[in-house]
C-alpha cells in the first residue's frame, strides 16, 4: 500500500478501509462482510463516494498552481 498511501488513508478515514496485520485478521474481516451482504454493500459505495469525492483533486491543484507561473 506504499505507493498507494494516500487512497488507504482517505479509505480508512472514511471508515471503509481496514488495516490487517495478518492472515487470521484478513480471515476475520473477510467472514464478517461475507456475514452481512448489506454492510458489505453499504461501505463499498461509502467508499466509492469518497473516492469520486477526491478524483480530479491534483489537477486542481496543478491548475491552480499554474496560474501563478
Amino acid at each position: 500500500m506504499d505507493n498507494s498511501r494516500i487512497f488507504a488513508d482517505l479509505l480508512i478515514d472514511s471508515g471503509t478501509g481496514f488495516v490487517v496485520n495478518n492472515a487470521p485478521e484478513l480471515n476475520k474481516l473477510l467472514c464478517k462482510f461475507a456475514g452481512d451482504k448489506d454492510k458489505a454493500r453499504e461501505l463499498g459505495e461509502k467508499a466509492r463516494q469518497a473516492v469520486l469525492a477526491h478524483s480530479g483533486v491534483s489537477r486542481k491543484i496543478a491548475d491552480r498552481l499554474l496560474e501563478y507561473l
